[in-house]
This record gives structure tokens, C-alpha cells and sequence, in this order.
């Protein structure tokens, strides 16, 4: 049995936001859920990169002036998704400056699913 090894929870938008490579504006997929040290991303090509990337996360809407979050990140698994024909990329910030991370933390408190 695996042990969820997160730190914070991740939540779930009340939006499919769209994830792409910084380098290329290249969409990669649609981010499933979020935290400040983590996201998960649903692609039906199975996102795999083999080491840190630079990734855009479009907001749902302007955020402090922003549409768009950056943030560098890691791969820590692809599997196949129970939707079928896609894939879920499991990935660890490995940077996020202090202006985008107030950004993301105001959109996950506007826009997740309350419980």
C-alpha cells in the first residue's frame, strides 16, 4: 500500500486551467488539482518530462494583474487516468517566486471546490 507523502493538500478548481510549457507556449494539458508545492496534470499525451520545466498555469480569471501563473517544476509520475485515453502527471514545485505563489494561493482560495 503506498503512503500519500504530501506535505499540504492539493485542491481541486472549479476549472479545467490550462498548463503550458513556458519555453514554447506548447499546452501540455489541464491542471486537475493544486497546491504551492505541487500540481497534477491530466494530457491525453502523458506528460513526461525528464527534468525540471518551466510551466504557465492560465488563472480563471485576472489575479493581481495576472492571467497566467509561472513556476518550475518536476515530474514524479505519469499513470494512465481513469478517463479514458489520458494520462496524469503527478509534479513537485521545485520553484515558485513569493509574486506567484501570492497569486496562486489567492486563486485556489477563490475558485476550489468547497467542501
Amino acid at each position: 500500500m503506498s503512503q500519500d507523502k504530501r506535505v499540504l493538500p492539493r485542491h481541486h478548481l472549479i476549472t479545467y486551467s490550462e498548463v503550458k510549457r513556458a519555453e514554447d507556449d506548447v499546452t501540455v494539458g489541464f491542471l486537475i488539482d493544486v497546491s504551492t508545492m505541487g500540481i497534477r496534470v491530466i494530457s491525453k499525451q502523458g506528460f513526461q518530462p525528464t527534468g525540471p520545466v518551466r510551466l504557465r498555469i492560465r488563472l480563471p480569471a485576472t489575479i493581481h494583474g495576472a492571467e497566467w501563473v509561472e513556476l518550475e517544476a518536476e515530474l514524479l509520475r505519469c499513470d494512465k487516468s481513469s478517463t479514458p485515453d489520458h494520462w496524469e502527471s503527478a509534479m513537485k514545485m521545485t520553484h515558485l517566486d513569493p509574486d506567484n505563489q501570492a497569486i496562486l494561493e489567492t486563486a485556489i482560495g477563490l475558485y476550489r471546490f468547497q467542501n
